[in-house]
């Protein structure tokens, strides 16, 4: 798996990075809906904190040194997600605008169908990520027409 380097490959690499971490059962941490409660036997405390430990690793090891100062001071898996996410996938306005931009102004050019589509749906989905999704009927027509 590719190292998380910029916003250029955030969007591949949090896909991928979810991937890794449901294939080793370590999502649900990550998402915060597995806690432990205060009142739980130590030995499961001690299983979760490892489990949690794991997955902030395997997040943290998974970028690009310049990036880590997001995430040095994340003591949990979760702080760990949302500090990239807040970072990378911030929600303004003009992060919606220029996403939308994109869209609309791209065109086919010398590269293959398959490619100029894939570009655009990842253009598409970094929309949706910031809470502003395209219908399938709008991508369908801004396809047509780039």
């Amino acid at each position: 798996m590719k190292r998380l380097t910029s916003a250029d490959n955030y969007h591949s690499w949090k896909f991928n990075m979810q991937m890794v971490l449901i294939g080793l059962d370590l999502w649900e941490i990550v998402e915060g809906t597995e806690v432990v409660r205060d009142e739980a036997p130590p030995a499961d405390r001690l299983k979760h904190k490892r489990r949690s430990n794991l997955a902030r690793s395997k997040i943290c090891l998974a970028i690009d040194e310049s990036l880590q100062i997001y995430v040095c001071s994340c003591l949990t898996a979760k702080e760990a997600w949302e500090a990239l996410e807040n970072h990378f996938e911030e929600k303004t306005l003009s992060k919606k605008i220029l996403y939308r931009r994109k869209l609309y102004d791209k065109r086919l050019g010398s590269e293959t169908m398959e490619v100029h589509i894939n570009e655009m749906k990842t253009v598409a989905e970094r929309l949706e990520g910031l809470g502003a999704p395209v219908s399938d009927k709008d991508f369908v027509m801004l396809l047509i027409t780039s």
